[in-house]
Order: C-alpha cells, then sequence, then structure tokens
C-alpha cells in the first residue's frame, strides 16, 4: 500500500509547537484558580493597606533674564535683575525645603511640627520637584489625615509667597542705588574712549587709506574669481583633451556591417509538406483504424517537419567589414582639446601672478587695522554697558513703584486626594499576573506532561496522516445509523471511509484492522461506524470482534454473543453459521465467540489465515476490531495478516513511551498503518472548530435507513443522502 507509514521517520521524543489557544483551553482549570486567587489577593490588600491621601500646590517662579552688568559676586544689581543666581527654580525649591519654611506652614495651619520633622514615622512628607524643566515648582503634600494634608498645603504657598515678596523688596532697593552709581561711572568712561578714536584717526588719516584698501580688496577679490574660472576652465579642457583620448583609443579601425534576409520561402515549403501530410492522414483515415502503422507513420512525420520548421530561423544574418571613417575625425578632435588645454593653463598662471601682487600690498594695511579695531571695541563696550545700566535703572524704579512679587501660586488642587491604596490597579495588575502566572502555569505543565495533546504529536512523530477528526459527543456510544445521530459524526466517519479509499493507491484493500494503543481509546466505537459507513454505497462488509478478552461489540449492535470468532477457529462451527445479520443492510457481524484458556494462541494460526481468506471472498470488506496493542499480542498477529490498520487515538490519553512501544509493535508485524483517527475531539479546540464548526452543512437525520425486519444474508440495500434541513439551525452542531 502506497502509503503505509515507514518506521524510519519515528521520533516520539520530538515535541512538536503545541497551539497556545489549545493548551489553555486543555488547561483552563489552573489558569482560571490561579486567575481568582490572585484577583482575591488584590482586592484584600486594598483592606490591609493603610490609606494615604495627596494635595498638590504649583508655584511658577520669575523667569531667568540676562544681566544687566558685569557679573559680580557683590554686585547688588546683579543679584536683583538676574533671577538665575537668586530666583532660580533649584534655589527656590531649596528654600521650601527648609525646616524655616515647613515649620511656619505648620504653625499657620494648627499642625504640630513633629508630625512632620519626625525623621522614623512622619504623619506628614512634603516632596518639592520642578515640572519638566520648566519655571514651575510642584509641592506635594502626602499624609495620612485628609483635613491636615489640605490645611498644609494652603498655608505652604501662602509662607513661601510672604517669605520670597519681603526679601525682593530689600534687594531691589539696594540694586536701584548701585545702578545708579555704575551708570555714571559707565558714561565718563564712553567719554573717554570716543575721544581717544578720533584722535587716532586724524593722526593716521585713515579716511583715504580706508577708500584705497577697499579698492585693492575688491581688485583682490576679482582676481581670485579669475583664478578660479581659470582653474574651472583648464580642468574642463583636461577632461574634454582625456575624453577624446580615450574615445579615440576605443575607436575600432573597421566596421562590421549586418545584413539580413528573409527565410520565407523555406517555412512555406515546410509548412505545405505537414498540410500535404495532414490532408493525406484525413484522406485514409476511413480505410485504416487508429493506432495503425499507415496513420502512425504520417504522425510520425509530421512531428519531425513540425520539429525542423520550429527550428527555422525567420531571418538569414551575413555581417561584412568596412574601415571605420569616425577615426579622423576623432583625431581632429584630440588636436583642438590639446590647443584649448594649452591655452587655459597660459591663463590660470597669469591670474595667479597677480593675486601674489595685491596680497603683497595689502600686507601694509595690517598694524593700523589693528589699532583702530581696538579702540572701537572700546567704545562699543562701554556703550553697551552705559546702555544696560540705563535700562537697569529702568526697569528697578518701575519694579520699586509696583512691587511686583517674582512667585505666584498658579494652581491648587480642589481636595486632597486618595493616592493609596488604589482599588483598580491593584485589582487589574492583580489579574493581569494572575492571567499570566496561569498561563505560566499551564505551559509548564503542558512541557511536563509526557502524554501526546496534539494532533501534530502524532503526526510530526510518525510522518503519518490523519484520516478523520471523529467529535467527542455528549451522549457516549452514538452510532451512525441511529435516529438522532449527529450530523457531524456522520460527515467525519464518510470523510474516514473516503480517505481509507483514497489510501489504497495500490492495490484494493479487502481486510482492516483497528487498532489503538490502550483501551477505552473508542476503538470499537469507531470499527462498528466505519463498518456501517461503507455500506453506504452497496458493499458487502463482515464487521469481526477480535477482542475475545473484552467483547463489547455484540452490545453496541444490539446482538447477541453465541458462537463466534474462536468457535470458528476451533471447528466447532461453520462461519456461515456463526454470522449475525445486523440490523444495518449490508452489515454481517461475527462475534468474539466463547472464551477459553487458549482462545489468544488461535489467531497466529493457519485456520485464521483460512478464515480470514474466505472472509474476504465472502465480503467486499472485512474490519477487525483488535485488542489494544499494549494489552495483548493479539493485535499484532491480526495486523500481519490485514490489508491496512487503522489507528485509533484519543488525544490527552497516551504517554509517548506507550504510543512508541505500540508502533514497534506493528512495524515489528511488518503492518500496514494507513493513517490516524483521532477519536473524542474537543470541539472548542482549534481541531474542533475547522472540522466542526459549519453547522449549516450537518444534518441530524441517520446516516443509513434501518431495516424492520431480518435482511438477506448476501442482500444490501442502496442508500441516499439524507436531505439538508431548509433551516440551517435544525443541522446546527
Amino acid at each position: 500500500m502506497g502509503n503505509a507509514l515507514e518506521p524510519t521517520v519515528v521520533n516520539i521524543e520530538s515535541r512538536p509547537q503545541p497551539d497556545l489557544r489549545e493548551v489553555l483551553v486543555r488547561r483552563r482549570w489552573p489558569v482560571i484558580l490561579t486567575f481568582v486567587i490572585a484577583v482575591l489577593l488584590g482586592v484584600g490588600s486594598c483592606f490591609l493597606i493603610r490609606p494615604e491621601y495627596q494635595r498638590t500646590v504649583r508655584i511658577l517662579v520669575e523667569g531667568k533674564n540676562h544681566p544687566l552688568g558685569p557679573a559680580a559676586s557683590n554686585d547688588p544689581l546683579n543679584s536683583a535683575l538676574t533671577p538665575a543666581y537668586v530666583h532660580d527654580v533649584d534655589t527656590q525649591m531649596e528654600i521650601l525645603k527648609s525646616d524655616a519654611i515647613q515649620v511656619a506652614a505648620c504653625q499657620a495651619a494648627g499642625i504640630a511640627p513633629d508630625r512632620l520633622l519626625d525623621p522614623l514615622h512622619p504623619a506628614l512628607h512634603v516632596d518639592v520637584k520642578q515640572v519638566n524643566q520648566t519655571d514651575v515648582i510642584e509641592v506635594t503634600i502626602n499624609g495620612t489625615d485628609r483635613r491636615q494634608v489640605a490645611r498644609l498645603a494652603e498655608t505652604i504657598a501662602r509662607v513661601y509667597v510672604t517669605y520670597v515678596s519681603e526679601n525682593h523688596r530689600v534687594e531691589t532697593t539696594r540694586a536701584l542705588n548701585f545702578a545708579l552709581v555704575h551708570k555714571e561711572q559707565e558714561k565718563s568712561k564712553l567719554r573717554e574712549a570716543e575721544t581717544a578714536l578720533e584722535a587716532f584717526k586724524r593722526r593716521a588719516q585713515l579716511t583715504n587709506l580706508d577708500t584705497e584698501r577697499n579698492n585693492q580688496i575688491i581688485e583682490a577679490i576679482n582676481s581670485d574669481e579669475r583664478v578660479r574660472r581659470a582653474e574651472e576652465t583648464a580642468a574642463s579642457a583636461q577632461a574634454r583633451f582625456n575624453t577624446a583620448v580615450v574615445t579615440r583609443k576605443a575607436l575600432p579601425a573597421n566596421v562590421a556591417t549586418k545584413t539580413s534576409t528573409s527565410n520565407t520561402q523555406r517555412i512555406q515549403a515546410y509548412q505545405d509538406r505537414i498540410a500535404a501530410l495532414q490532408a493525406e492522414k484525413t484522406s485514409i483515415s476511413y480505410y485504416y483504424k487508429p493506432g495503425s502503422p499507415e496513420l502512425a507513420r504520417i504522425d510520425r512525420q509530421v512531428v519531425e517537419l513540425t520539429d525542423q520548421l520550429s527550428k527555422l530561423p525567420p531571418t538569414v544574418t551575413t555581417y561584412s567589414s568596412a574601415p571605420n571613417a569616425a577615426v579622423a575625425a576623432y583625431d581632429d578632435k584630440v588636436a583642438e582639446a590639446r590647443g584649448a588645454l594649452t591655452a587655459a593653463n597660459a591663463e590660470l598662471a597669469t591670474a595667479r601672478i597677480s593675486v601674489a601682487s595685491l596680497a603683497g600690498q595689502l600686507q601694509r594695511y595690517g598694524p593700523l587695522e589693528r589699532r583702530q579695531a581696538e579702540l572701537v571695541r572700546d567704545v562699543e563696550e562701554h556703550r553697551n554697558a552705559f546702555n544696560m545700566l540705563s535700562n537697569g535703572v529702568a526697569a528697578l524704579s518701575l519694579r520699586e513703584t509696583g512691587t511686583r512679587i517674582p512667585v505666584d501660586v498658579l494652581s491648587t488642587s480642589q481636595k486632597a486626594r486618595q493616592i493609596e491604596p488604589r482599588p483598580l490597579l491593584y485589582v487589574g495588575l492583580s489579574a493581569l499576573m494572575g492571567l499570566v502566572l496561569g498561563c505560566l502555569c499551564a505551559l509548564a505543565m503542558e512541557s511536563l506532561d509526557s502524554r501526546l495533546n496534539t494532533v501534530g504529536s502524532y503526526l510530526k512523530a510518525t510522518g503519518g496522516a490523519a484520516l478523520a477528526y471523529v467529535p467527542l459527543m455528549k451522549k457516549q456510544g452514538s452510532q451512525v445509523f441511529a435516529r438522532d445521530c449527529d450530523g457531524a459524526l456522520v460527515e467525519s466517519y464518510l470523510r474516514m471511509r473516503s480517505n481509507i479509499l483514497f489510501a489504497a493507491t495500490g492495490e484494493w484493500i479487502n481486510t482492516l484492522a483497528v487498532v489503538s494503543t490502550l483501551p477505552g481509546e473508542g476503538k470499537s466505537h469507531t470499527a462498528m461506524n466505519l463498518a456501517a459507513t461503507m455500506v453506504v454505497d452497496g458493499r458487502r462488509v463482515i464487521l469481526v470482534d477480535a477482542d475475545i478478552h473484552w467483547p463489547t461489540l455484540h452490545e453496541k449492535l444490539g446482538l447477541r454473543r453465541g458462537l463466534g470468532l474462536t468457535d470458528v477457529l476451533k471447528g466447532e462451527v461453520s462461519l456461515e453459521r456463526a454470522l449475525q445479520d445486523t440490523s444495518v443492510p449490508g452489515l454481517r457481524f461475527l462475534s468474539a465467540g466463547s472464551l477459553t484458556a487458549t482462545a489468544g494462541e488461535l489467531f497466529d494460526t493457519r485456520a485464521m489465515r483460512t478464515l480470514n481468506a474466505t472472509l474476504k471472498q465472502t465480503a467486499d470488506m472485512v474490519i477487525y476490531d483488535t485488542p489494544a496493542c499494549l494489552a495483548c499480542v493479539d493485535a499484532s498477529v491480526i495486523t500481519s495478516f490485514a490489508d491496512g490498520v487503522v489507528y485509533v487515538a484519543e488525544l490527552g490519553r497516551v504517554k509517548r513511551e506507550a504510543f512508541s512501544d505500540s508502533l514497534d509493535i506493528l512495524w515489528q508485524a511488518n503492518a500496514n498503518i494507513i493513517g490516524f483517527v483521532f477519536n473524542k475531539v474537543d470541539p472548542r479546540s482549534s481541531q474542533g472548530l475547522n472540522h466542526f464548526g459549519h453547522q449549516r452543512y450537518y444534518t441530524r437525520r441517520p446516516l443509513i435507513q434501518l431495516e424492520q425486519k431480518d435482511p438477506a444474508r448476501d442482500g444490501a440495500v442502496a442508500w441516499s443522502p439524507p436531505i439538508a434541513p431548509t433551516d440551517a439551525k435544525e443541522g446546527a452542531f
């Protein structure tokens, strides 16, 4: 059989990557338990943590300005007009953090200072910080008493503003007096610097020299521009010369000429010959049968001529050679480029000589310019200082008159808010942590679990194929021929039957053995429903209960155990007498028979193989329900002579070691494993949603109609597919 599994592909120890959704569905109770415990812990923490309240105040500090005079540590003007040194944010933060401000605020609020200054267990805490690198300071008061937090937030801002305003008035008066004195000093220094500059200009006659120097500077600039243009011209001429030389060297001495002629006449001749052969074939086809030597000869000639015709080119190309006329033209271009390069180099040398001459003439103006620049700089410095002091005096006079306060309270929170505990945050984080821990716990349990929980565990370990997925039914023992049979179950067994027939690529499969690793995986139920499904297209099927130690098929079919397989093998009864008719048309049943001490030894005998041959002649399909592979040796004996083996597996039941031992037993018996049937698949898993999530295609009508009377032993009835309901809800699964 072409689709049998090969022993060389087994890799039981490999663990395919599990689907996270399947793992969580399978391990949902540990996840739910962990989640509930984490949420309860989060709720409990909200009752155990002592409440804490917070209120904030934002204060704007006067922005930083540029100093209005020379900076000095003993300069009161610099202290008053440069907030960066006194009223900067860092300084004001330290003032707010000082014990003097905080104690005064506590006293104004009627709060004992010990509640704030206790180093071990302070009932109140003041935090001062800058807001996003701005001139705004945020003061935060935390405490366990809501009313004390609210009162302290109001009084600390008021005490701080009073402290800063008093200090600012004193600084402003002292800075104004200082600015008036220095203003008069800078005015005298400015007059002296202007007088010295005028005397220097008269003595050196700098007015005429400046004009002459400016003219020479302009001429020098023009000479530099000529040098730059000459360099660009020389570089361009050199590039053109190099390009012309390279192009001249690359020109070939001779030029090849291509001539093309049409090949139409030869092509037309071949086409005429092919048409003649086809006409000849048509004329003699009335006298010869298809495939005769005469017609085959003409077909071969047509194929050969067609192949030759496909290889003929449409045109025939010839080449001729002639002298290249572009060589002489490029020789002229090279000579012309060489002359242009010589002229450009001469122009460049002349421009460079002119620039060097002008540079020497300009050097004599250096000492006079340096002295004049020093005097001009002194005048500008004193003028700037005088203007700055004048502006400072005006600003200080206005500030002293208006008594402006350099700080301002921007906002105060309406009331103290509770910051600890935060129920929503604690419960949300606890729920998130519980969910994450639950998922990790589920993944850990999955990695430590040695059972085969997924379809990939079976298929990737063996390289086999899935024949069908049978859903987990709420009502155990559901049959495809039952009146209330679920449509998904019927569809699963129809798919199983089709895949088994597709697997018979080499020869017809007459006998099937249904096996499993352990008892209780649904092997017998699968064999019964598979046998019932095989008869829908008119096949004669015999179902054999080969599980003689634990037979259950007769109970599922509603028949007696009576005489059966073991009795036939011992020769106590004939096969025809032991076979029982079922209510399913076309399906006959051979029970396990009577149980004896040596019943298990009957399978590995000539009688069993003779019986198997007889069954294959009696029916179109023989299906054996075997014991579990690890339960006894009977399964390996039966699978050794069966045409194909259907392996039934229940996800999450079999361990990897047991599955490996079961496969070793089957492969040692040279069993032809067609594929796997995954039984009791949870419809909520990914496989279940993929295969059982199409409700509108299913119907609840039985697969076949049971006969009300005893059917003939060799008879079979035709089956017609059930009609789908008009309302999709009637066939929902």
